[in-house]
């Protein structure tokens, strides 16, 4: 038998070997493996694929996507988006690819539609990666009378690394499950429906010594969780859309460092105004979801309430990106009288469609005084003329800006 010829690729040092290799895009990677014996080899190891990103647009079951998921050793990072449903299973093939395939994944975020089927394929694919996901973001929609979300419920409360969870379950039905096993340094818990109240307060009660973070979104009941919320004594974090109770909640948190506020609300410019008579000591955040054009003039509205924020970041919802929606449109003067109302605010997110040029225009040495970071939305290609002459008139504006393009 003739003896193997290595491949020059074979003699480079590892790290070289991978830094080259982190230029193929992720959905072409595999494909290298046709090459030769020795890139087949080299391809299928786990080391190349771990800090790789795999994004499965939405309903998607055509190649590279099945194959990938059935054969990649490893992902640092898979987003999935089963939804909306422009078919009775949408994505369907690519869940099954990942149950049957041994890739372990850190992050998860899967959108689903739920089923008998879609139930008992993320049970798989939950039970199969029991040891090796850290981070997962899951949201459950479609939940009819018939659909029995608990053996995935259970799956979810067995994974034995898991510290990071964002769960909404869009279900009218009611759930008759209580997690027993987690115990999580991350928590973020979306829902309208009651069960969305009870699976917080076990979480919870859980992680009452791990809990570094908590959030709460669109149930408007955080007072009915004060309780639990007592007990978790090390939380620094707390994200919250609803701000009624915000003021009774945050007492009771002796190591909170950061509040998110994620409504633009009386109650929220009441509790912000409040924070800054009473000395809070944490750092406040503000993200803003933009879904009409009232979205960001709502935001402008909160007026001197916004003096004492640390950074903003307005974003398109998700259900927009989701969609391929086109981002909201807003006047050049909005933008400027906006950041005209951030004199505290180090780090700004305007991920929205405007003339950066007619903001310049109206920039001044007050013009948020305290910013060291500003992302931007601008519609031009990365290293465009265009892209680099606003960063280039920027940071002349504010020397040490670091500029970012969304």
């Amino acid at each position: 038998m003739p003896e193997r010829r290595s491949s020059p690729l074979e003699s480079l040092p590892p790290e070289v070997l991978h830094e080259v290799l982190s230029y193929v895009p992720t959905e072409q990677f595999l494909q290298l493996r046709l090459l030769s014996h020795c890139w087949s080899r080299l391809v299928l190891q786990a080391s190349f694929w771990r800090r790789r990103r795999l994004h499965v647009p939405p309903g998607s079951d055509k190649p590279p996507y099945p194959g990938i998921l059935r054969l990649a050793p490893a992902l640092g990072t898979l987003v999935m988006q089963m939804m909306p449903a422009s078919k009775p299973l949408p994505g369907l093939l690519c869940l099954k690819a990942l149950a049957r395939g041994r890739c372990q994944i850190r992050f998860l975020d899967l959108w689903f539609t739920a089923s008998t089927t879609s139930n008992r394929l993320l049970s798989r694919v939950l039970r199969n990666r029991r040891s090796s996901l850290q981070e997962l973001h899951i949201f459950i929609s479609g939940c009819a009378s018939t659909s029995n979300l608990l053996t995935a419920l259970e799956a979810v409360d067995a994974l034995e690394a898991l510290h990071t969870l964002k769960l909404q379950v869009m279900s009218r039905k009611a759930l008759d499950f209580t997690f027993k096993n987690l115990r999580l340094k991350s928590l973020q818990v979306l829902d309208y429906e009651d069960h969305a109240e009870k699976m917080a307060r076990d979480l919870l009660r859980l992680g009452r010594d791990t809990l570094l973070e908590f959030g709460l979104e669109s149930t408007g009941n955080l007072a009915a969780l004060k309780p639990e919320i007592a007990q978790c004594s090390k939380i620094a974090a707390l994200a919250v859309d609803c701000c009624e109770d915000l003021a009774e909640v945050v007492p009771l948190l002796p190591a909170l460092e950061r509040v998110t506020i994620k409504t633009t609300s009386t109650a929220a410019v009441a509790w912000l105004e409040r924070a800054r008579r009473d000395g809070f000591s944490g750092k406040v955040h503000m993200e803003v979801t933009t879904y009409d054009d009232r979205s960001f003039q709502s935001l402008v509205d909160m007026g001197p309430g916004l003096r004492g924020v640390h950074s903003v970041a307005v974003s398109p919802s998700v259900w927009a990106l989701f969609l391929e929606r086109a981002r909201l449109a807003v006047p050049p003067a909005l933008v400027a009288e906006c950041l005209q109302l951030l004199p505290a605010a180090q780090s700004v997110v305007l991920d929205v469609d405007t003339d950066w040029h007619g903001v310049l225009l109206a920039w001044s040495p007050t013009l948020v005084p305290s910013l060291r970071s500003l992302s931007i939305f601008v519609p031009d290609p990365p290293n465009s003329p265009a892209r680099l002459q606003l960063a280039h008139k920027l940071r002349t504006l504010r020397p040490g800006l670091v500029v970012k393009f969304l």
